[in-house]
């Protein structure tokens, strides 16, 4: 799979995890926020090698978290 596709699908689990997209930054990042208020910065072009595992762990927080 594409880095392009996966960042897709990463935003669209977000979305499904009651993430909202606010903006997408000028510096390439979709910035997102929960209805609990923690906020989710994705990468449209990630570099590092944990960018995924980083992303997931944050939705997994964010699900954990009461409003």
């Amino acid at each position: 799979m594409s880095r392009h596709k996966e960042v897709r699908s990463l935003v669209s689990l977000a979305e499904q995890a009651g993430f909202e997209m606010v903006r997408y930054t000028g510096t390439g990042h979709y910035k997102m926020q929960h209805s609990n208020g923690q906020t989710l910065v994705i990468p449209s072009t990630p570099g590092g090698p944990r960018w995924k595992q980083n992303v997931l762990a944050e939705i997994r927080r964010a699900k954990r978290r009461k409003p």
